[in-house]
């Protein structure tokens, strides 16, 4: 509730209670109630004003509740006040109030002057009273002493006007009937000027403290009256407003004309939504409620009505917006990602042929044949064919990650001095790439492939948008609040920027960025169109959030965060995985449902000297290892198979009957959780499809003994 309809509340309730007694020490403890109460204090003290030999100290006189001075936390509140001072170190206590301070992390203390009476003290756990609603029970502070002392002395008005109406009624008892009759006029007279007085009053406190804005209008749009709160609202002075026109309150004239002439039309407006920019240049939104009255005797007519600030409402309503159309667009970005994960799904099993057998092909023929070059023409293109799947894969968030501890400064000099960034360099010369890492940069628990891909992808996006200076930047973020509208929780954060000076992103543009094949430059000749969506996948995969900063004709940044860590960095030990890796004759048992994959699988895996036996669902795998007198050195598992145990549900078989045997996953299209939980379990090892002669080589030396 707002501090001044709290201030409203209490003040009438106060005002009830000196209305039913007028016994100061009762109307205080009745205001320390109301003080509790609405303002959620936990505990509340009068400090009543002692002088003891020409020295002032302050001591508790009421508490509530009432053993608050047998806590010693409350004790050492009391203890940190003055214990003795004169009267100018008095004067200058109290100017000093109010008084604030912390006893814990939860407890904080508030006390204020208590005009003619002492000193408030207010406990309260949690969050600390806010100062605007301090400073404003010190006002009212001073007018429940006003208060107080108006009534007090009307009470004693009341009693002498009482003793000498009974002293002239019995002296006048003999008087006529008509004089009788003139003096209970005169005292409806004074009884109905006295209800006037108070109805005034209260409306003029009303009037006074109330949150929303009233005002009344002549009907060329000249301010009548005002309340005072245009002041603390919109920080116009209230003197100055009165007699001026609406134009002067920030309404243009085709505005104010168009509102004076609604309400003469229609008689009264309701909710009308109203922007005004206040005295600071701040735009408020508003809603007005206005009707028109008068027109009888000596009223003329008028408009008055109220203004209510809806700022904080107009606010969390676009925010909400935004967060719609953020849900809308993932939603999209999920649909269009099970689309292109359901074909990524399709070809990657076509492609293992095209990708596979080459290298097999090469194995089998002289170097200086004819055939090899176009066998390593098929086989490369084959090789970019899988990795647009791959980027579809990542896009659609359907491929495995498998997160390690690393740092993004070593990513980001990794890529500089890579041969796919020599080969850009070479493709768009005159490209000037700056860095601005920063040291003792948090690590991040990731994948160093995406995430280098991602960055590859930022800056190929720049590139291709006519940069030719880009910035690379890292920095260590701590977000103390949740960013709500990013949905970034409180925490340590890692910063990746990247920043360019090429054509601009518009507003309708960067809503359809990451959407899969969105590009704005000629297809096939400047990417597939996936590079954006990828860079997509990647985020959401980290849990990591993207903020884009660009407009046509400008600078463009794109923020990538992602969760820091404060774990050590992984270091890798990179293999080779050189095909001519040969087996020494082990055994390979392959688990595929697709018939294709086994004899690829198969021919590749004797090529390279191993002995192999297949199967078509895991139901069958089982079946092998429970009649072979002798079980396979190592199993190659599909995580994937249709019909009967998937390749999770085959492993944990497989460890509850054979729990040493050794297992390689492989899968070219699978739900992370299922792949990640059977490493957790104990698989060794994750190889991508489709089945590679370097890969599936590396993978198995590094498995089997040596």
């Amino acid at each position: 509730m707002n501090q001044k309809a709290i201030e409203i509340q209490i003040y009438f309730e106060i005002a009830m209670a000196i209305g039913t007694s007028l016994d100061l020490q009762e109307m205080l403890k009745k205001a320390l109630s109301a003080y509790l109460r609405k303002l959620s204090c936990a505990t509340g003290a009068i400090l009543q004003l002692e002088e003891t030999d020409g020295y002032y100290q302050y001591a508790p006189s009421y508490c509530i509740p009432r053993n608050t001075l047998q806590n010693p936390v409350y004790r050492s509140i009391f203890g940190q006040l003055p214990k003795k001072f004169d009267q100018k170190e008095l004067y200058g206590f109290i100017h000093s109030l109010p008084l604030q301070g912390t006893v814990n992390e939860k407890l904080h203390f508030h006390i204020m002057e208590l005009p003619d009476f002492g000193a408030l003290l207010l406990v309260k756990n949690g969050q600390a009273l806010d100062l605007k609603v301090v400073n404003s029970l010190r006002q009212l502070n001073r007018k429940l002493a006003d208060s107080c002392r108006s009534c007090l002395q009307n009470n004693t008005i009341s009693i002498i006007n009482k003793e000498l109406s009974e002293e002239v009624e019995q002296r006048k008892r003999a008087e006529t009937q008509l004089k009788f009759f003139l003096d209970d006029l005169e005292q409806q007279v004074m009884e109905r000027t006295s209800a006037l007085q108070e109805s005034e009053q209260r409306y003029r406190a009303i009037f006074d403290n109330i949150q929303d804005i009233f005002f009344s209008l002549s009907l060329d749009g000249r301010i009548n009256e005002i309340s005072p709160s245009i002041e603390t609202t919109l920080n116009y002075s209230r003197s100055h407003l009165l007699g001026r026109s609406l134009t002067s309150l920030g309404f243009s004239r085709n505005e104010t004309s168009t509102f004076i002439n609604q309400i003469k039309r229609t008689g009264s407006l309701k909710d009308f939504a109203f922007t005004i920019r206040a005295n600071n240049r701040l735009r408020h939104h508003f809603s007005i409620n206005a009707t028109l009255t008068g027109g009888d005797g000596d009223h003329p007519l008028q408009i008055i009505g109220s203004l209510r600030d809806i700022t904080q409402q107009y606010q969390a309503e676009q925010a909400k917006k935004k967060l719609e159309e953020q849900l809308h667009n993932s939603k999209k970005m999920e649909a269009l990602g099970l689309l292109a994960g359901g074909v990524a799904h399709d070809l990657n099993n076509v492609l293992s042929g095209i990708v596979s057998y080459p290298d097999l092909l090469l194995t089998m023929i002289d170097k200086e044949s004819h055939l090899a070059v176009p066998l390593k023409t098929i086989r490369d293109s084959g090789r970019k064919a899988a990795a647009i799947v791959q980027d579809l894969l990542t896009m659609a968030r359907r491929g495995v990650i498998q997160k390690d501890i690393i740092n993004l400064n070593r990513i980001i000099t990794e890529y500089l001095t890579s041969p796919e960034f020599e080969k850009l360099q070479e493709n768009h010369g005159k490209i000037s790439i700056d860095t601005d890492l920063q040291d003792e940069l948090l690590n991040l628990a990731g994948s160093p492939l995406h995430i280098k891909n991602a960055l590859m992808n930022l800056v190929l996006n720049s590139v291709e948008a006519a940069a030719n200076h880009i910035v690379i930047t890292t920095e260590n973020i701590y977000f103390e609040d949740s960013v709500i509208d990013l949905k970034i929780p409180e925490g340590d954060y890692v910063s990746l920027k990247v920043t360019d000076n090429g054509s601009g992103i518009s507003k309708e543009d960067q809503q359809r960025v990451f959407e899969p094949f969105y590009t704005k430059k000629v297809m096939g000749k400047s990417g597939t169109g996936l590079g954006m969506s990828v860079v997509w996948g990647t985020i959401q995969d980290h849990n990591g959030h993207i903020v884009i900063e660009s407009e046509p004709g400008g600078n463009t940044t794109f923020q990538l965060i992602f969760p820091g860590s404060r774990e050590d960095y992984t270091k890798h030990e990179i293999g080779e995985g050189i095909a001519e890796y040969q087996g020494k004759g082990e055994s390979v048992l392959v688990v595929d449902d697709c018939e294709n994959q086994r004899k690829i699988a198969m021919a590749i895996l004797q090529a390279l000297n191993y002995t192999v036996q297949t199967a078509a669902s895991g139901e069958e795998a089982i079946q092998i290892l429970q009649t072979t007198s002798q079980s396979p050195d190592i199993i190659l598992l599909d995580m994937i198979m249709e019909r009967g145990m998937d390749g999770l549900a085959t492993f944990e078989s497989i460890l509850q009957h054979f729990p040493d045997q050794k297992v390689i996953l492989v899968s070219g299209y699978s739900e992370t959780k299922r792949v990640q939980e059977a490493l957790r379990l104990g698989a060794l090892l994750y190889i991508r499809k489709p089945y590679l002669m370097n890969t599936i080589s590396s993978a198995l030396r590094q498995c089997l003994p040596n």
